[in-house]
């Protein structure tokens, strides 16, 4: 076994979305862990996509350059684009090959790590080195559990197993593939290596009391131009919220969230009880004083890490089976502050639950201890140095026949 501190630190580049120092969504946040692990192993560069020219540029202090992949409207990214307009979720290759930053030309990288797939298919990062994929979100996921019927049922069925086809093709180029639940890995084929990464929930900006007063109010936070997001809401406000709005008479039901589609906003705001508040800036202020959390999401992919932010922050959180997917089915149980609610008679049952002040009170504190004792920071980080150092000590070819790694 090579020691890893005997080496050199390796060149490590890092495709982001956007730039890794941001951390406003959920997204953004999973790439900053990401970029802040990998910036303890060595050299990090990173390269995030733009499409115009005058978007280019480099931060060299930080090594993050914003690089014109391929300006969109040339008659080659038309080209590449008609395969994408049955399809748009799978990401064809880059029309042109990626030009490295001058300022980079000498840089051999040792690992490259990207977020998502569509990165991973569109730059062809495997042509780069070593390449590690953080696939998050997958996009036949998100497709297959949106509500489709008649001819669009089927068409969403193409349209998963094109997907399914795409991904395989580009696993097999892949050294290591990290999925963010355990049920995840058996989605992940051609890849010889692939572990879970979970997602992390932000942790408060200042330590929460479970026994503070809480106000009449219930509340759901979350980005509201993501389609599982406010379709989800939607379709609670129609099936559920009457049924609480009588039985808790003066209550209101604050969803925060900016870029709210206007459509969605006012509509809302015609609901008796509903307030939509839009960014809000001091989340934990309004976690504190809200009595119970609700996560009403009913598709997606990934993880909906709203649950977890809610138990952090000391708060029940009350919503369908998918939106505790992040969770283990055996530990969606109320005393770690988890209330699936598949129907309106759950939500008031749980509700009625939580109206008894010392019953609330000590499932808010069991339920910010189960999220700090089972998603930490430190297995997080390990999880990402354990596959890289392994990777560049031991360095083979992803087609060596190494056994498949399946780390849960």
């Amino acid at each position: 076994m090579i020691n890893p501190d005997s080496r050199p630190k390796p060149n490590i580049l890092f495709f982001a979305p956007a730039d890794p120092d941001w951390q406003e969504k959920g997204s953004q946040q999973r790439t900053h862990r990401i970029h802040r692990v990998l910036q303890t192993l060595g050299e990090v560069y990173t390269i995030i996509p733009v499409f115009a020219s005058a978007q280019e540029g480099i931060d060299p202090v930080r090594k993050v350059a914003r690089v014109c992949a391929e300006r969109r409207g040339s008659l080659r990214w038309w080209m590449r684009n008609l395969a994408q307009r049955v399809v748009p979720e799978i990401q064809m290759p880059c029309s042109v090959p990626l030009r490295r930053p001058s300022e980079w030309a000498d840089v051999r990288f040792d690992a490259v790590v990207s977020r998502y797939l569509t990165l991973t298919g569109y730059f062809q990062t495997w042509l780069w080195g070593p390449s590690f994929v953080d696939l998050d979100d997958t996009p036949w996921e998100i497709l297959s559990t949106a509500d489709h019927t008649g001819a669009g049922k089927w068409l969403a069925r193409l349209k998963v197993a094109l997907m399914h086809k795409w991904a395989v093709s580009v696993f097999r180029h892949v050294r290591h593939v990290w999925v963010v639940r355990p049920d995840q890995v058996r989605e992940v084929e051609g890849c010889p290596s692939v572990s879970v990464l979970p997602n992390l929930a932000r942790p408060p900006a200042r330590e929460p009391d479970p026994r503070a007063r809480q106000e009449r109010f219930f509340l759901t936070v979350g980005v509201l131009d993501h389609p599982p997001n406010h379709r989800g809401i939607d379709s609670f406000l129609v099936r559920h919220w009457p049924a609480i709005s009588s039985a808790y008479p003066g209550w209101e039901y604050l969803v925060a969230g900016k870029n709210c589609p206007p459509a969605f906003a006012r509509k809302w705001q015609r609901i008796p009880g509903v307030r939509l508040l839009g960014w809000v800036d001091d989340l934990d202020d309004l976690y504190s004083r809200a009595h119970a959390v609700f996560a009403p999401i009913e598709s997606g992919s990934g993880s909906c890490i709203k649950v977890l932010e809610a138990l952090l922050q000391a708060r029940a959180c009350l919503g369908p089976t998918f939106a505790m997917r992040a969770v283990p089915p055996e530990e969606c149980i109320p005393r770690n502050g988890i209330f699936q609610c598949n129907s309106t008679e759950d939500y008031l049952a749980a509700l009625a639950i939580l109206q008894d002040d010392r019953t609330r009170q000590g499932i808010q504190e069991s339920a910010r201890r189960f999220v700090q004792q089972n998603w930490s920071e430190k297995a997080f980080a390990e999880e990402i140095r354990t596959t890289i150092v392994s990777s560049i000590c031991h360095s083979s070819s992803p087609g060596d026949g190494n056994a498949r790694r399946n780390r849960i």
